[in-house]
């Protein structure tokens, strides 16, 4: 699978626009029929998932030689979807439902839809929004106000934590998980419960049983939710800015020199490295963001300097979509399908991979 496709081929696979600003995040709805950027100005663009001429359907075999082409696109993409302005984005989420939900700076939070009409679910409020997350089920948010954890439903709000939240995240099962800086809190319908954590910060996962963050600077942590087992993965070259938890389980994250992989039927607890999945290849520049495919063992990472590689989690071999431009890669995000890879850059390229079946094969 040490493969690499032209800068040129990778262009036929995208469609790309450009922002005014780097892009900060980047998500697909729950149907994975609409993409939304947010810039670090704050600026939103939605753009549609479906291709008028997705690359699929511009691919043939050449029967002379065996070889595939793909033809470039004969009509000028359509632009992305500005919702109307809203006070600069800091933090947003998708709704189960369909749609996304957005808090701003000035503490407002508003509903976007997929076609980009704007819901105003609460008023400014002068507190930012530094971070925000929605129930997996019934759509109730919870924001996180400066020192303050909040829970909303419908029009009610109540205070369920009182500290500097870095990230919250919901759990299949709606535990609710809060980064800070004294730890992980973790609150389900009984009294929110610690557990202290090295320099906790975000990004944060939960998957069952298990909750996975960065910390603050470098490394990474594992907790086990029941047993309260604690696995602090320290020394990384760089700050983990994705932390994953994948199918299978695995725990994927980036910052070392080579993607972290690490399979959670033999979790690192206790210097035990039995677990560890070896992926892609080592690096002499650390991995900076990752991806994992939503029912595939397949990671996207990319590397300092914004190399884009795909690979299977514990094999060492890669493609190589795009070497490395000099352009680093802020954002990556598969959307539910895992069709389409998302991807923002700090140069403000937002863009949507299309992944035919012959890279899967």
């Amino acid at each position: 699978m040490n493969q690499s496709f032209s800068p040129r081929l990778l262009d036929l696979l995208a469609r790309s626009w450009q922002r005014p600003a780097a892009i900060a995040e980047v998500m697909f709805d729950a149907a994975g029929a609409a993409v939304l950027f947010r810039d670090a100005e704050g600026g939103l663009a939605l753009g549609a998932v479906a291709d008028g001429e997705p690359a699929s359907a511009r691919m043939r075999m050449e029967g002379d030689v065996g070889r595939m082409t793909i033809r470039p696109r004969r009509r000028a993409l359509p632009t992305l979807v500005e919702p109307e302005p809203l006070p600069a984005v800091a933090a947003m989420a998708v709704l189960p439902r369909g749609g996304f939900v957005v808090g701003g700076a000035d503490g407002s939070v508003h509903q976007v839809t997929p076609r980009g009409q704007v819901v105003r679910l609460r008023a400014a409020a002068g507190d930012p929004v530094q971070a925000l997350a929605v129930h997996p089920v019934d759509g109730q948010l919870a924001l996180a106000l400066p020192g303050r954890g909040v829970l909303r439903d419908g029009g009610t709000e109540a205070t369920i934590l009182k500290a500097h939240a870095h990230a919250l995240a919901f759990a299949e099962d709606g535990a609710l998980a809060v980064s800070a800086a004294d730890g992980v809190w973790l609150c389900t319908a009984k009294a929110p419960r610690l557990h202290p954590l090295p320099s906790a910060q975000g990004p944060l996962a939960l998957s069952g049983r298990w909750i996975a963050g960065a910390c603050e600077g470098a490394g990474i942590w594992l907790l086990e939710r029941d047993s309260g087992r604690l696995a602090h993965l320290p020394g990384f070259p760089t700050a983990s800015r994705s932390v994953l938890l994948a199918s299978g389980p695995t725990l994927v994250a980036s910052g070392a020199f080579r993607l972290v992989a690490w399979s959670l039927d033999r979790p690192p607890f206790a210097g035990d490295h039995g677990g560890a999945l070896t992926t892609g290849t080592a690096s002499a520049v650390a991995v900076t963001r990752a991806a994992a495919h939503p029912t595939r063992d397949l990671v996207a990472f990319s590397r300092a300097g914004g190399e884009l590689v795909l690979a299977r989690l514990g094999r060492p071999e890669e493609l190589v979509l795009l070497p490395g431009s000099g352009c680093e890669i802020t954002e990556l995000a598969f959307a539910p399908g895992g069709r389409h890879l998302g991807l923002g850059t700090a140069s403000g390229t937002a863009a949507l991979v299309e992944l035919p079946d012959m890279i899967f094969k």
